[in-house]
């Protein structure tokens, strides 16, 4: 017997259908934006004459990062300047030199053989001038030594955070991130196909369930149950979740869209 659709029905079958267009076009548009990450957000890269530009909110707050390619302090080939700015009040520069020289560090790392250790760099950071981090670096495995070639631990936050006081007060990025910045940020973009097409088989199958709730609903009863019906109260919970998943799946759509993924 053929289901007799209603009005709400077919507004929610509307809907449903939109979104999957919708939001391919805006997957597929986020997937062009590249960017970095920052502090659990996105920053999109931004057009800027001798910078690297990249700019968005951040906890509520406009922040723009610059990095001048080496050879911004004083024409040194080993010296990368880096610019933090938040809102109009902070503005925060910071130079990382990495050294051609080499350091001998004085002992293996805990937990793991020993490697070669002939690719570690000398690196200085320097925050408005004053330097806040010297020691060594080796690229390949992002590990961090003292001035005296010894492993200086796991990568933390150069700064601290105290509630109820403007947490960018006194902020500092970690010496990981700057170093990041100043070999070559690693470029994300938004947008997950993966996800979009779960959201899209998660919107078909409740597009089935809103185009055929009879149908649907005789066929899981039908082996225990001669010629089952949905009663009033069921019928009620189904016109229910026709608007409560419809919402949810815009909320995964969006997440989609906009969650960051490595560019490859």
């Amino acid at each position: 017997m053929e289901e007799q659709r209603t009005v709400f029905q077919k507004a929610v079958l509307m809907i449903l259908a939109a979104m999957i267009v919708v939001f391919g076009v805006v997957t597929a548009y986020c997937q062009t934006i590249e960017g970095i990450r920052f502090r659990d957000s996105f920053l999109r890269k931004v057009g800027v004459s001798d910078a690297d530009g990249f700019s968005g909110k951040v906890e509520g707050e406009n922040v723009t990062i610059l990095r001048w390619r080496q050879g911004w302090d004083d024409n040194d080939p080993n010296t990368t300047g880096i610019m933090l700015q938040v809102g109009g009040r902070k503005f925060d520069h910071y130079s990382v030199y990495l050294g051609e020289s080499m350091i001998q560090p004085q002992g293996p790392v805990s937990g793991s053989a020993p490697p070669l250790w002939d690719d570690i760099q000398t690196l200085r950071i320097a925050k408005n001038g004053e330097v806040i981090y010297e020691g060594g670096y080796r690229e390949e495995s992002g590990l961090f030594f003292t001035s005296d070639g010894e492993w200086s631990g796991l990568n933390v936050s150069m700064s601290t955070r105290v509630v109820g006081e403007d947490p960018w007060e006194n902020y500092t990025p970690s010496k990981s991130f700057l170093v990041q910045l100043a070999l070559g940020p690693e470029l994300v973009d938004r947008g997950d196909w993966r996800l979009y097409g779960l959201a899209v088989f998660l919107t078909i199958v409740m597009m089935a369930d809103v185009a055929f709730p009879y149908t649907l609903f005789r066929w899981r009863h039908r082996r225990w149950v001669k010629d089952p019906e949905p009663t009033d109260d069921y019928m009620s919970m189904q016109h229910l979740s026709w608007v409560i998943c419809p919402i949810l799946l815009l909320v995964f759509y969006i997440f989609a869209a906009t969650t960051t993924m490595a560019v490859v």
